[in-house]
């Protein structure tokens, strides 16, 4: 069976935050697959929680739950709608010129006499509140862009720990496959070692030949081998699964369907990288704009002050109390109104805006890159698991017919037809065959695992949808 494209993308939960995210991105269609393949995959019976809970300490998985956390924590932090700053400095006014004898204080006179302090030490103190109730030009493009940086530490880390999943789950097979292949090779040495002194025994009474005894040693030798190559192969599996869930016993394996449908992690991958160049086009587009500044100052004394102010690029009011020692004549001004605008023609900030929008196609072209591969990578996976299908099967049959043809070897060395070697070189047959249908088992299992790294799902998260 093979997964055909449909054209109305779903969801899964490693791209909730995605999709809410795409809006011009997502005006193209994305492929998903209709059906899961008919091949199931081997997951514990207990719970597949449980299972995996040792994976939750690998290292790269801490690394990436890290890399979510920092972003989430930086995402708040950015839409936290208060923030403020402080300042201040010490002024030494020692040496200053003293005033005239008389201060005339009036607004003519302190043009051209103002009245200096004289000698001490002073200081000034800044205190500022800015407030952000709307997500307007910088406030908003960074509050988009801590998103999409959030967006991509969680598909990263659905990405890696699908694939830790997927890895634990061959794992755990190739124990079971490596158990049940090393108990059939322990049998098949034994029947061996059996024929061989049955041999021995027969060539003594002058019922064989020295040629039969030289073959069932070499059956035997032949199993000896195998079982050691058996128990090497258990032993390598049994690392492997250690080293990822921390227990190197398999439990007891039911059967799981992989995901049926989703969108590609590398399209959901290239659709963050356009929603990002797109932000910072709208923000470069922005920043090419003049800044008006208005603003507002209470003096309550000669040295404090409160007042607020705002500019046109964020939108977003401050609130700012002020103390320290003015100037004549801006000692006496009680109320002070300023209205400014600020226009930067440099070259960087003129050439922002078409760098930007540069970027924008790159992206788009990134995207419309990734929705081609995709739909060529999922074919490739189709067709990898309906060839690994078709060996399974096939192995499946040789399994049959040798153990048929040892069957038969028996009722005819029973009948004295035939020898016990023949017996025993059927067994090696039968053995050999099942080795070839369980290395069949886990390519078929291995290209159906495929599929959830495919779409950044975990068998975890796939049964669970269910």
């Amino acid at each position: 069976m093979t997964l055909n494209f449909l054209r109305s993308p779903l969801n899964f939960k490693a791209s909730v935050l995605v999709m809410a995210l795409m809006s011009a991105a997502q005006a193209q269609t994305t492929p998903t697959p209709s059906a899961a393949p008919a091949v199931q995959v081997a997951a514990p019976t207990a719970t597949l929680s449980s299972f995996f809970q040792g994976l939750q300490t690998y290292p790269s998985l801490v690394q990436a739950r890290l890399a979510v956390t920092a972003a989430q924590t930086q995402q708040t932090g950015v839409n936290f709608p208060v923030s403020g700053s402080v300042s201040g400095n010490l002024v030494d006014y020692a040496g200053v010129q003293a005033p005239p004898a008389i201060c005339d204080t009036s607004p003519i006179a302190l043009l051209t006499s103002p009245c200096y302090p004289v000698g001490g030490v002073g200081g000034t103190l800044n205190v500022a509140v800015y407030l952000t109730p709307l997500p307007v030009g910088d406030v908003a493009a960074r509050q988009q862009q801590a998103a999409v940086s959030t967006a991509l530490a969680q598909l990263n880390y659905s990405s890696v720990l699908a694939g830790l999943e997927t890895q634990a789950l061959l794992a755990a097979q190739r124990v079971r496959v490596g158990e049940s292949n090393l108990a059939l090779a322990a049998q098949v040495q034994t029947n061996a070692q059996q024929t061989v002194q049955t041999v021995q025994t027969r060539l003594a009474a002058g019922g064989a030949t020295a040629s039969d005894l030289a073959q069932a040693q070499l059956t035997l030798v032949q199993a000896q081998n195998g079982a050691q190559q058996a128990q090497e192969d258990l032993a390598l599996a049994r690392a492997a699964l250690l080293d990822l869930t921390g227990s190197a016993q398999a439990p007891d394996l039911a059967l799981v369907q992989p995901p049926s449908s989703g969108t590609p992690a590398s399209i959901v991958q290239a659709q963050l990288g356009l929603r990002r160049a797109q932000i910072t086009q709208a923000q470069a587009d922005w920043n090419a704009l003049p800044t008006v500044q208005a603003g507002y100052m209470h003096y309550t004394s000669d040295s404090t002050g409160v007042g607020v102010s705002v500019d046109s690029h964020t939108l977003s009011p401050a609130i700012n109390f002020v103390y320290g020692p003015r100037t004549p004549p801006l000692d006496r001004v009680r109320d002070q109104f300023s209205l400014g605008l600020n226009f930067t023609a440099s070259a960087t900030t003129l050439a922002a805006p078409g760098l930007a929008r540069n970027s924008v196609e790159q992206a788009q072209a990134g995207l419309d890159t990734a929705r081609r591969q995709a739909e060529l990578q999922l074919t490739g996976l189709n067709n990898a698991l309906a060839q690994a299908q078709r060996q399974r099967a096939l192995a499946a049959q040789a399994l049959a017919l040798a153990q048929q043809n040892q069957q038969d070897a028996a009722a005819r060395e029973a009948l004295g037809l035939v020898s016990p070697l023949a017996v025993t070189q059927a067994g090696v047959a039968a053995y050999q065959a099942q080795l070839a249908l369980g290395q069949a088992q886990l390519a078929e299992t291995d290209a159906t695992l495929k599929f959830f790294s495919f779409f950044a799902v975990t068998p975890d998260g796939a049964a669970a949808s269910r």
